[in-house]
């Protein structure tokens, strides 16, 4: 009788062990594949600081053209209304001051989480930065760009001289869009990380990895179809920082996005 009360016990206890082995910490699940939250989040905000650094110089030299663009044709009296141009200048602003708050929210995220007092998944306040990075970050990113192109479609259409250029620089405005929903899309979401719970949206980690690897797919197919879309050897799509470029050199980028693609 003595031994099988033992055993009882014993396997009552096991049952337990394995209840409790199956129920984790929120916010602190490990597949074994890009870890827990605090490590997808410092992986991630290492990732836009990256990208920011790097695109500040051309972001720059957009509102730079901008600008001058405005002093050329508005300072002079060349153009009677000048609303249009001053669209331009007002959204290569926002790009960039977008831009700068993704940059230094982000490396605000990633010290954030590594202080236990600042886990987003147990205190309400940690989860302030997610908010402002939202707004201040992807929000006015990605607007400052539909601002800019539909400013710049409204100022440079016209000029164009035939179908072809046309149809290339609505190529062109496809491929500035669906690229900056790569970086803004991102931002986006790791600021949704930050506000929701993690129990309660992507706790596991499949998820989280399922939505950045949807939205780097969906952006990849719309931008390799812009890329691709461009007609000829003798393409006059511009870009944002008013250069032009041919075909050969979009293809390679559009080739580029079809491997991410895969």
């Amino acid at each position: 009788i003595l031994q099988s009360v033992v055993f009882v016990k014993m396997a009552e206890s096991g049952q337990t062990a394995s209840k409790e082995e199956q129920q984790h910490e929120a916010g602190r699940s490990d597949d074994k594949l890009i870890g827990n939250r605090k490590v997808r989040t410092i992986f991630i905000c290492s990732a836009l600081v990256g990208f920011s650094i790097f695109a500040m110089g051309y972001i720059n030299l957009v509102r730079q053209n901008a600008a001058a663009l405005k002093d050329s044709n508005c300072n002079n009296g060349f153009l009677a209304d000048c609303s249009e141009i001053q669209g331009l200048v007002h959204g290569s602003r926002m790009i960039l001051a977008g831009l700068v708050f993704t940059m230094l929210l982000s490396i605000l995220v990633a010290v954030m989480v590594c202080i236990p007092q600042c886990d987003p998944s147990k205190f309400a306040a940690a989860r302030v930065p997610g908010f402002f990075l939202l707004v201040l970050g992807a929000a006015l990113y990605l607007f400052g760009w539909f601002y800019y192109v539909s400013k710049h479609k409204s100022i440079f259409y016209q000029f164009l001289p035939s179908d072809e250029h046309q149809n290339d620089q609505n190529a062109a405005y496809l491929q500035w869009i669906a690229e900056a929903c790569i970086f803004g899309g991102t931002a986006a979401l790791l600021s949704i990380d930050l506000l929701i719970p993690s129990k309660h949206l992507m706790e596991d980690e499949f998820k989280r990895i399922f939505l950045n690897l949807t939205l780097l797919g969906t952006c990849s197919i719309f931008t390799m179809v812009g890329y691709f879309g461009l007609t000829g050897d003798g393409s006059k799509a511009f870009g944002p920082t008013g250069l032009e470029f041919g075909r050969t050199g979009a293809a390679t980028v559009g080739t580029g996005y079809v491997l991410i693609f895969l």
